[in-house]
This record gives C-alpha cells, sequence and structure tokens, in this order.
C-alpha cells in the first residue's frame, strides 16, 4: 500500500464524552440521558526514511482504538422504560459508517504494521548478511595473508639455504686460493732468494772483470813504455802473451756475466708472471698486504737488474775490443 492512499484515510479516532443531560419524557419519569459524540479527526501520516529503510509512523494503534469503541459500549446507558434493543440498532444504524471507517482503517493498520514486520526482518538479515560477508572477506583475507606469509617463510628459507651453501662454496675456494697463495709465496720467496744469489754472482764477476780491466790496462801501457825504450823482445812478448791471456779471462767473465743476466731476466720474468696470476686471483680477493710487498720488491730487482746489466753490457763490449 502506497504512502498516498494512506494518507487519505485518518489517523485516528478520538471519542469523547459529554456532561450528562436530563430531558423529560412523556409517561416516564426523567431519565439520565448520557450521549456519546464520536468526533473524527484527521491527521496527515508521514513517512521517514532513515538509514534503514522507510517505515511509517503513526498515532493510536488498532489496540488503543478497540479499547476505546469498547468503553463507549460499556458507558452508554440504558434508559428507563425503552429496550435496549431500539437504542441498539438506532446506535448501530448511526454508527454503522463510523465502524465501517474503523474497520477499514483497522485492517489498514494492520496491513501497514505487516509491512512493517516485513521491511523489519528484511533489514535484520540484511545486517546479518552484511556481518556474514564481512566475515568471511575478512577470514579470506586472513588466509591470504597468512598463506602469503608462509610463502615469503619458505622463500626466505630457501634463499637462506641458498647463501649458506654458496657462502661455503666461498669459504672452500678461499681455503683453496689461500693454499695456493702460500705455494706461490714459497715459490716467488724462493725465486727471490735465487735472484739474490744470482746478482751477488754477478757483482763478484763484474768485480773481478774490473780487477782483469785494470791490470790488462796497466800491462798495456808497459808495454808501450817498454816498447819506446826498446827493451829486450822477449820481456814484451811475455807482456804481450799475459795481455793476451787478461783479454781471454775478461771475455770469459763477460760471457758469463751475459748468460747470468739472461738467467736473471728469465728468473725475474717468471716471477712477475706468477705474481701477476696471484695478483689477479688472489691479491683481491684476500686483500694481503704481503703480495704488495713482494710485488714492489720484484718490481725494484727487475728494474735495477736490467738497468745494471745494459750498463755493464755496454761498458764491456767497449772495453772488449781487440
Amino acid at each position: 500500500m502506497e504512502l498516498n492512499e494512506v494518507e487519505k484515510w485518518p489517523r485516528c479516532i478520538k471519542l469523547r464524552s459529554q456532561a450528562p443531560l436530563l430531558a423529560p419524557s412523556t409517561g416516564q419519569r426523567n431519565a439520565r440521558i448520557v450521549t456519546t459524540t464520536l468526533l473524527l479527526t484527521e491527521e496527515v501520516m508521514r513517512e521517514d526514511r532513515g538509514s534503514e529503510g522507510s517505515y511509517v509512523l503513526y498515532g493510536s494503534s488498532c489496540a488503543e482504538l478497540t479499547e476505546e469503541a469498547e468503553y463507549v459500549k460499556k458507558q452508554h446507558p440504558l434508559v428507563p422504560g425503552r429496550s435496549a434493543e431500539p437504542r441498539s440498532s438506532g446506535w448501530s444504524s448511526s454508527c454503522s459508517p463510523v465502524a465501517a471507517k474503523m474497520r477499514e482503517t483497522e485492517q489498514q493498520l494492520l496491513l501497514v504494521s505487516r509491512e512493517n514486520q516485513l521491511l523489519r526482518i528484511k533489514l535484520e538479515a540484511t545486517r546479518e548478511a552484511g556481518v556474514q560477508a564481512l566475515r568471511a572477506a575478512s577470514q579470506k583475507l586472513y588466509e591470504s595473508y597468512q598463506a602469503r606469509s608462509e610463502e615469503l617463510c619458505k622463500t626466505q628459507e630457501k634463499e637462506k639455504q641458498q647463501i649458506q651453501a654458496r657462502s661455503r662454496e666461498q669459504e672452500g675456494k678461499l681455503q683453496q686460493q689461500e693454499e695456493k697463495a702460500t705455494q706461490l709465496a714459497g715459490a716467488v720467496e724462493e725465486r727471490c732468494a735465487c735472484i739474490a744469489a744470482m746478482e751477488q754472482r754477478v757483482r763478484r764477476m763484474e768485480e773481478e772483470k774490473k780487477t782483469l780491466m785494470e791490470k790488462k790496462t796497466s800491462y798495456e801501457k808497459m808495454l808501450l813504455q817498454m816498447m819506446s825504450r826498446n827493451e829486450d823482445s822477449k820481456r814484451c812478448l811475455a807482456v804481450q802473451q799475459d795481455i793476451a791471456t787478461l783479454r781471454e779471462q775478461i771475455g770469459h767473465l763477460q760471457r758469463l756475466i751475459g748468460a747470468q743476466h739472461q738467467s736473471l731476466r728469465r728468473v725475474i720474468q717468471e716471477v712477475r708472471l706468477r705474481m701477476g696470476d696471484a695478483e689477479a686471483s688472489i691479491a683481491p680477493k684476500m686483500g694481503l698486504l704481503w703480495w704488495m710487498r713482494q710485488a714492489q720488491g720484484v718490481n725494484t730487482l727487475s728494474r735495477t737488474v736490467p738497468h745494471q746489466h745494459e750498463a755493464n753490457q755496454g761498458k764491456c763490449n767497449t772495453e772488449i775490443v781487440f
């Protein structure tokens, strides 16, 4: 039933009882007559719309209207000398439109009350459905988060195991490289000792060659003096033989020194290669300063020895002239 149709009907029926009146009657005693007036007041019903839906507000309920009607029936007195049937029939005939209107209003109120009850039931069902949907969504979200958390934990554990395995592998490689570095260090140290011994040997040869060169120079001067004084030819021949012997010794020493320099250069080159491999594969990873110090020492030797060899080689080449 629409609201516009409901608004056409009266909201409630108010019953008023007026004061008792005394009216004379012919042939009878004065009777006490109570007249009851039914006043119909029309009030328009309103419809409120709230957050929970549409509902209709009314004035008096059906029970109140029925109670008022029963009160009117009880308070209606019987006039003496008259039967109850004519008065009841007269009252019924005079109030039948009002009673019909009241019954119709009661039916409409009952219908609206049922509709309100249905709306209330639907509202409760909607609320319950919303709560259930929210609860299901929360449970689903919690399960999703729980599954995601477990997946992340598994992934993290797997990555942790991989990192640990990689760390153990790197530790093994580092240990192998450390052993290799120790071996290379021993080899380099041995080569450095060999280089030092070869340098010492070359230095002694250079000193011996210098002594022979000075002796040869003195013999040559003495030979020139003897030849200028026209001394004995046998003595001059002996001096010349001594000079030739010295030249042979100097040449032999020069060849030995050259061979030693070549050997020294090969050893230095080998040490350089080993140090290069060590610096490329081990030193950057291990961060050992020992390699840098050894490299500096070998580089110093490699810079000094070839220069000395080249200088001595040039000097010998200039001196050994027959």
